[in-house]
């Protein structure tokens, strides 16, 4: 066997190993920044509330785990996070589903940006009633916390993280793969309740931040999750999902510079950085050197 051909199999038992790893401890589908596209009021991947106006310290809010229709493949995602909307930073957690020939994978997760999101041990399904909240216990110190109400499931987890603080949300996604946006899900609708945010120090409702709504538009700039106003009590809404397509289309270079699940690896003097992206067609695997 030539130095090629162990160089190549080597790797290839590398790259086995590695995706063993990745699909054991890595989400399918990763949350990223939104995308902006008409206006400020406009992304091409969040719907739902952000405040964006001071120093936020809290986030935390409920909502019922939408039960996507099975008739396409897609994923949609549910949370609620502090940063992300000006600035690279962003703490969240909420619940996905996946929905891939006919069937639909829930999960419940957490994710530090430019982290990779993780799964956490829950068990989530269409219908439950989901509360969750991020705070900031001390400086640079954060509790995350997540309850699956209908099961009574609770997940908790303290996470030293560098915050900007500079943004509250409450959100419905169009996740991506890394660095590739997968299709947005037939979800029906997903309503918040009890969204709430502590803003320079007070707790206020999302009324009270003074948030304003984002709704999710394609590249045509048709509407593909709208979102409504805030109820009386200034702390709930809704997203509905329409009948529009989604984005289907490679994301922002900055998601897959931030995101990236990418493995480095050593054979001899050569040194390797190998790329495992998520996309509609499947997983796609990218050696560089």
């Amino acid at each position: 066997m030539t130095t090629r051909m162990k160089d190549i199999a080597v790797m290839l038992l590398l790259i086995a190993g590695l995706i063993q790893f990745h699909f054991a401890y890595v989400a399918y589908a990763q949350t990223v920044a939104p995308e902006s596209a008409i206006d400020p009021s406009t992304s091409r991947n969040w719907a739902g509330y952000v405040a964006d106006s001071g120093n936020y310290t809290s986030v935390s809010g409920s909502w019922t785990v939408p039960a996507p229709s099975t008739s396409s493949d897609g994923s949609d995602a549910t949370w609620v996070g502090i940063g992300g909307v000006h600035s690279t930073d962003l703490l969240q957690t909420g619940t996905q589903a996946i929905v891939q020939n006919g069937q639909i994978q829930y999960s419940a997760w957490y994710e530090a940006l430019p982290g990779l999101e993780r799964q956490i041990p829950m068990d989530i399904s269409g219908g439950d009633s989901v509360s969750a909240s991020i705070v900031e216990t001390s400086p640079g110190l954060w509790h995350v916390h997540i309850r699956d109400n209908t099961n009574n499931e609770t997940f908790d987890k303290d996470i030293s993280y560098d915050s900007s603080h500079s943004s509250a949300e409450w959100i419905e996604e169009q996740p991506t793969g890394v660095g590739f946006a997968l299709a947005l899900d037939y979800f029906g609708s997903v309503n918040f309740s009890g969204a709430e945010t502590t803003l320079n120090g007070a707790t206020v409702s999302i009324a009270g931040a003074g948030a304003h709504a984002l709704q999710m538009a394609n590249q045509n700039d048709d509407t593909t999750a709208s979102v409504s106003s805030l109820g009386s009590d200034g702390e709930s809404f809704s997203v509905s999902r329409t009948d529009a397509a989604s984005n289907n289309v490679p994301t922002r270079v900055r998601a897959i510079s931030q995101q990236s699940s990418y493995y480095s690896l050593r054979h001899g003097y050569r040194s390797f950085r190998i790329y495992i992206v998520s996309d509609t067609d499947g997983y796609h695997i990218y050696l560089a050197r």
